[in-house]
């Protein structure tokens, strides 16, 4: 078969070829329909926020403060499944852990149902050193400044 012979079989190889694939992404497309989410918690979820005191002002060791965080939910499908590394059960309370440099203290442990806003009271350590930290909840953190004690 000479060259020039080949190219037009060549052609409709690769015409049937895409159409065949086609035709299957267009099956399956067609066929089972999404299984509907059978709890809020299997549906898609908004990143967790943690806000803190509206002023900004630099917090105090020792202080009392009232954190609001949003969106926290132990189970959500297009967040990591967070964990019990022991034996792998999901969980259903978070840590509130203060950070600075490389100290990390749990300060608290929240437990949410849904998603729903909620607020906490936390103390700052009383030996939080002046500068930067961060208070961590879930997959969320807050950034803090800590002015220097009394």
């Amino acid at each position: 078969m000479t060259r020039d012979a080949q190219r037009p079989s060549l052609r409709i190889l690769l015409l049937l070829g895409g159409a065949v694939v086609l035709a299957g992404c267009a099956a399956q497309s067609a066929g089972t329909p999404e299984p509907a989410a059978t709890a809020a918690s299997d549906q898609a979820c908004a990143a967790p926020v943690i806000a803190g005191p509206a002023s900004n002002a630099p917090l105090r060791p020792g202080e009392r403060v009232e954190l609001t965080i949003e969106n926290l939910a132990p189970f959500c499908a297009d967040t990591p499944r967070m964990t019990d590394n022991a034996n792998d059960e999901p969980v259903d309370a978070f840590d509130v852990v203060w950070v600075q440099g490389d100290r990390r203290t749990v300060i608290d442990v929240v437990q949410p149902t849904d998603g729903s806003p909620f607020t906490v009271d936390i103390t700052v350590p009383a030996d939080a050193a002046a500068g930067a930290a961060s208070i961590l909840i879930g997959t969320a953190a807050l950034p803090v400044e800590v002015a220097a004690a009394r």
